[in-house]
């Protein structure tokens, strides 16, 4: 700022009539002084940050993916894999206890009381994919329920309201004496 816009400056700031002396010249020295600076701003090199830094920052991001990976599979209702069948050796493994098969007789009087008709072949509710994971007028009903499906079907009898406290104790015991059983 020179010449003119200098005075006209001075002028106003010796008007203000508070402005000790040599404000006026110290305002525009500053004024040029950033004007000055902001012109030489695109001299200024800015470092680019060590290859490493990068690694770092694409290996934190691949982590957090991986985290909300597992964060999204653990949220999916119970169930919602359940159609998948995991490989078993349950109909192949005939040798259960005495005490197991009386349990597995006896939760298929709890099961046909709270999950027919969907879990009833030949119902004309059944549902195909509660079928695939068993069905009650099956002989042998538990060897299409996976060991995954098991905590599954565990879990739905215990929040249903309608299971009596009895048949919770004899859902827990079945399926703790069923996985201990298939190991």
């Amino acid at each position: 700022m020179d010449g003119p816009e200098r005075d006209i400056v001075s002028e106003w700031i010796d008007d203000q009539g508070d402005a000790p002396d040599g404000f006026a010249d110290a305002v525009i020295d500053a004024w040029r002084s950033e004007v000055e600076a902001e012109a030489h701003a695109d001299d200024v090199v800015v470092p680019l940050a060590p290859r490493h830094t990068l690694r770092n920052v694409v290996a934190m991001v691949a982590g957090l993916a991986a985290a909300a990976a597992v964060i999204v599979l653990m949220m999916r209702p119970s169930g919602s894999l359940d159609s998948v069948p995991e490989v078993s050796e349950v109909a192949a493994n005939d040798d259960a206890p005495a005490q197991l098969e009386e349990l597995r007789g006896e939760l298929r009087n709890v099961l046909a009381a709270h999950c027919a008709p969907c879990h009833r072949g030949g119902a004309d509710d059944a549902t195909p994919m509660a079928l695939d994971v068993f069905d009650v007028s099956a002989e042998r009903w538990w060897t299409s329920v996976s060991t995954r499906q098991l905590g599954a079907l565990q879990q739905r009898l215990l929040d249903e309201p309608s299971v009596t406290t009895g048949e919770r104790a004899l859902v827990t015991e079945y399926v703790t004496a069923e996985l201990a059983h298939r190991g």
